[in-house]
């Protein structure tokens, strides 16, 4: 039942961020997995990418700039 749910999330949500995070967060949970083939290669994105504006403007934004499959700490 919980694969299904996030399965209609997914759908509904596709390509906003809610989808992104219910298929990060459930990608070690083989039972629940919403199956999300990549277009291109073996992985999924881990982040999304900083605009230029963010690096130009925020001094918090790291040093170097992670790379769009770089794992993240919360998704290890």
């Amino acid at each position: 039942m919980l694969r299904e749910i996030l399965e209609e999330r997914y759908v509904t949500f596709f390509g906003q961020i809610e989808g992104f995070n219910d298929t990060r967060r459930t990608g070690k949970e083989a039972a629940v997995r919403v199956k999300v083939i990549p277009n291109k290669g073996n992985l999924l994105p881990q982040r999304f990418l900083y605009p230029q504006t963010e690096i130009d403007r925020n001094v918090n934004v790291p040093n170097p700039i992670p790379g769009l499959f770089d794992v993240t700490a919360v998704n290890k």
